[in-house]
């Protein structure tokens, strides 16, 4: 298991008060890595089709994570980063168990 997977497990369990933007970022790259829109200034925006129609995420599979004095972001964010990689894997995993 790599350093972003522990650490997604990791906010899925018990997320830290707030974790640094590039640990945020790396995830989001490893994850989303055509769905990030922005990552400058003083939000992280990541659109991904795969979260298209979710309640949280709307229509547009829109994901705005905001940056704490532009070098945090706050655990409510990092578990709802989280929650859309695992919605991810699990609708990956399903689409695999079909094709076998």
């Amino acid at each position: 298991m790599s350093k972003t997977e522990k650490r997604v497990q990791l906010w899925l369990k018990n997320a830290p008060t707030e974790s640094p933007t590039d640990h945020v970022i790396a995830i989001l790259e490893r994850y989303f890595p055509d769905g990030i829109v922005t990552k400058g200034g003083s939000h992280i925006t990541v659109k991904d089709k795969r979260l298209a129609g979710m309640k949280e995420f709307g229509p547009l599979g829109h994901l705005e994570i905001p940056v704490k004095g532009g070098q945090h972001v706050k655990r409510e964010y990092l578990k709802k980063i989280a929650g859309a990689v695992e919605i991810i894997e699990s609708r990956e995993d399903k689409g695999h168990e079909k094709g076998s």
